[in-house]
């Protein structure tokens, strides 16, 4: 059971895979770990990629992040204007969610850096201070006098210090200053006076409110959680869809938004109760039911959510980016006595995560003919093979068997192992080495191969 449970969140998915054109989502209102983990499993059976509905949410709706990721490259890299920091700094303001604290102590040292005047420098410099807890921190290459002036900073005597009252209109929640975890709400912490950063977050990291605040004094806060949480929100839009509620139009734009993006033509999304369709899934846990499965899909070509879809059979087949390929195998084979120059069509089909079945159909020329009849003089042979290959479908090491004729000159068998890289989302190459019997004797030979991936 323990592997079953481990399989099931390795198949989980925290974006899309590449070339998948369909994906399952778990929407859930409340106890949803041990649907989650029955779903999970479920779908790694049936190798069908499923989503966390919180990732679809954050990258549906707030593009907001990837301005802010943009935004950080220059300060990241240690060379930036003041321009650009001022883009870092509005980026940062806007952006919703918890920041790392290093990114903030970040931009802080690129502001002191590129300030031209001395008193906007020194305003950067107690920002970092206090943001890094007036320690010395990971210092970037700084200018002597700007680095000498924060040491200063940091050696100095602590400043006052002010309490802040942090309690929220929900349960469950979390309190982070300046990008650190400090509390679990309600909370009284005691903080520096100066320029800060609070965000609040619900369970799974879910950033629920941000202020950017100047403390000057004590300060209680009270964020209402409840309403202004747009990823919860979007989320009970779902939920109503999967209870026949029209969802409003402006929000299916935004997940039809996201999925064309993401180069989707179906997105199932999936909520488990003890009621719904006909469709049951078994929890891993023997003690609890089995569960029932609630669906809504939204078609994304007509931009859509609708009580019925494709199917469980039709989503798989579109999941699976590696349920079939077809390519072709050149190398060299040494069949005895002979050597032959070799040029293979190829075709796979993907049985199970790890089991392939192959056929193959090839050219093998020799530089000296066959005298096979009377009337059948020829410098070529047709290599004919079926069988099948254990690897896995993100590529690396694979092995496989063959039943072989050689037509018309010898039946026997092969084995062959090599290498299957994945230098493009598209295609599949492959190294291999090959070896066997027939009746005529032994084969040896390598190849490389190109495959499409469908």
């Amino acid at each position: 059971m323990l592997l079953a449970i481990a399989l099931a969140y390795a198949q989980s998915v925290s974006t899309v895979p590449a070339g998948a054109r369909a994906v399952t989502v778990y929407v859930c209102e409340r106890d949803c770990e041990p649907g989650w983990r029955a779903l999970a499993a479920w779908s790694n059976t049936l190798r069908l990629p499923t989503m966390d509905f919180d990732q679809v949410a954050i990258a549906a709706r707030d593009t907001r992040l990837d301005a802010y990721d943009a935004a950080m490259l220059p300060v990241r890299a240690g060379t930036v204007t003041e321009a650009q920091v001022a883009i870092a700094v509005a980026a940062a303001e806007a952006c919703p969610y918890t920041l790392p604290n290093d990114d903030l102590v970040a931009i802080a040292f690129a502001g002191a850096a590129a300030a031209p005047e001395t008193a906007q420098r020194s305003i950067w410099l107690e920002r970092a201070a206090t943001w890094s807890e007036r320690r010395s921190y990971n210092l970037p290459k700084l200018p002597d006098a700007v680095l000498a002036e924060y040491l200063d900073l940091v050696a100095a005597p602590a400043k006052p210090t002010a309490r802040v009252r942090v309690e929220t209109d929900v349960p469950v929640a979390s309190l982070f200053v300046d990008g650190r975890p400090v509390a679990s709400l309600p909370a009284e912490i005691e903080l520096s006076l100066g320029e800060h950063r609070l965000t609040v977050e619900r369970p799974g990291r879910r950033t629920a409110w941000v202020g950017n605040l100047v403390l000057i004094g004590d300060l209680a806060l009270r964020p209402e959680l409840a309403g202004d949480d747009s990823n919860a929100a979007l989320e009970r839009i779902v939920l109503a869809a999967l209870d026949d509620v029209p969802a409003p139009a402006a929000e299916v734009s935004t997940l039809t938004r996201w999925a064309r993006d993401e180069g989707l033509e179906w997105v199932r999304f999936v909520s488990l109760a003890h009621r719904g369709n006909d469709e049951i899934i078994a929890d891993p846990d023997p003690t609890r039911l089995s569960w029932r499965v609630r669906d809504v899909y939204l078609d994304v070509a007509r931009g859509r959510l609708a009580a019925s879809g494709p199917g469980t059979n039709a989503m798989i087949a579109a999941a699976d980016v590696e349920r079939f390929r077809i390519g072709a195998v050149a190398g060299y084979l040494q069949l005895a006595p002979r050597d032959h120059v070799t040029i293979d069509l190829a075709a796979s089909y993907r049985l199970t995560p790890l089991l392939s079945a192959d056929v193959r159909f090839g050219l093998a020329h020799s530089a000296q003919p066959y005298y096979l009849y009377e009337d059948w003089i020829d410098s070529s042979v047709y290599p004919v093979s079926v069988g099948a290959r254990v690897s896995k479908a993100e590529g690396g090491p694979f092995v496989g068997a063959a039943a072989l004729a050689v037509i018309p000159y010898a039946v026997g068998g092969e084995l062959r192992a090599g290498w299957e890289f994945a230098p493009s989302f598209g295609m599949r190459v492959t190294v291999e080495a090959r070896g066997g019997w027939t009746d005529h004797g032994g084969l040896a030979g390598v190849g490389v191969g190109v495959a499409s991936r469908r």
